[in-house]
């Protein structure tokens, strides 16, 4: 699970970390209108790639794709606008594929809280899975959310749009709208 710090020293900076395995991911300012943003990674297996010397370029790549997903994640949710329509749809019931899932309306804490995790799990650089959505309820007193419910709950989730399947993976990612709307909500 990540672990986010937000420190304060002296001299007027603010760091704030994101840890997430073998990864920290650094936002800091760098005077009053500078921001600088990092990634460190403590041990190289983290990327799933080759560590000899002659793959750096592929380890920096990843690097670069991993801080990419990172700041878009900052600037989607930054940048979080909804509208009248789209939070009376958010209650419409949606089909994906022949299946029928029930809307989102936000009346309800678990669907609240359902977004709070989504929103959670979106800075996961390889993405998340329903087990990992199981673990962010289950943490927000939902002692009885099983498998199955993550699973629908999954299922609502993609056919609203908030998150999409990863290609070619068993993992899933926030969506640029699904970001928007699950922060404004």
């Amino acid at each position: 699970a990540p672990e986010v710090q937000v420190q304060t020293p002296d001299y007027n900076l603010t760091v704030f970390k994101i840890h997430v395995g073998k990864l920290t991911l650094k936002l800091y300012d760098k005077g009053e209108r500078t921001l600088g943003a990092e990634v460190v990674v403590h041990n190289t297996k983290e990327l799933g790639c080759n560590r000899s010397l002659e793959y750096f370029e592929d380890m920096v790549g990843k690097l670069n794709d991993v801080m990419g997903s990172f700041m878009d994640n900052i600037t989607y949710a930054h940048a979080a606008i909804i509208d009248d329509a789209t939070m009376e749809n958010l209650s419409t019931p949606v089909k994906t594929g022949k299946t029928r899932v029930a809307g989102m309306p936000l009346t309800s804490t678990r669907n609240v809280a359902l977004m709070e995790s989504a929103l959670a799990l979106m800075i996961y650089p390889k993405g998340f899975c329903c087990n990992d959505l199981k673990e962010k309820m289950q943490k927000k007193g939902y002692k009885d959310y099983n498998i199955n419910n993550a699973r629908y709950d999954m299922q609502k989730l993609k056919g609203k749009k908030f998150v999409e399947k990863i290609k070619g993976k068993q993992k899933n990612k926030a969506t640029k709208q699904g970001i928007q709307i699950m922060s404004a909500a």
